[in-house]
């Protein structure tokens, strides 16, 4: 493992166990909302000091942070994770990815939604906004696609706003991009 934040990483022992796992990367142009029978299968990466660089105090403390939640995870058999963007981390956890699939043959797709155009300006100007405001949206929401194409192992998904994303989906998301890594 070559990046510095998986160095405390404990991978789990070799066995038939699935532990595959689909993770939703969270960015501001997309509301999510999940099914509430799912609750039981979301591991919600919610550590604002994970994700906030303000608030790190040196390497060491990001990756026991880092290790700490990402053992926690492992540890959860949890299928599904909500994590916020941050581009240390999520580098890190796709570094991650690549080597529980050499090692254990798991399998980790990263997905970003994202609305379409008309779906983004409402969510963000449900009232009659200016032209310049609605512009505005889309040059946002243009931003973060090209922030998150930066890492090619985020695949993006265009949802409706209102849509709920159901296990279903999920699995179905899960096959189709598992095939394509």
């Amino acid at each position: 493992m070559e990046h510095i934040l998986l160095a405390g990483i404990q991978l789990p022992p070799d066995s038939r166990e699935h532990r595959h796992k689909i993770f939703i990367v969270d960015h501001p142009c997309c509301n999510v909302l999940f099914d509430m029978g799912m609750e039981h299968s979301i591991f919600d990466m919610d550590d604002e000091k994970l994700f906030n660089p303000a608030l790190w105090k040196d390497n060491a403390d990001i990756s026991q942070r880092f290790s700490d939640t990402v053992n926690r995870l492992l540890a959860s058999g949890k299928t599904t994770v909500f994590m916020q963007y941050q581009p240390d981390i999520l580098q890190a956890m796709g570094d991650l990815a690549v080597e529980m699939q050499k090692k254990l043959g798991d399998v980790w797709v990263f997905i970003a939604f994202f609305h379409n155009d008309q779906d983004t300006v409402f969510m963000n100007n449900p009232m009659q906004g200016t032209d310049s405001q609605r512009e505005k949206t889309l040059e946002e929401k243009a931003e973060w696609i090209l922030t998150l194409g930066q890492f090619p192992f985020v695949k993006m998904v265009e949802i409706k706003s209102s849509k709920i994303i159901q296990p279903k989906m999920i699995q179905e998301l899960f096959t189709e991009y598992a095939a394509v890594r």
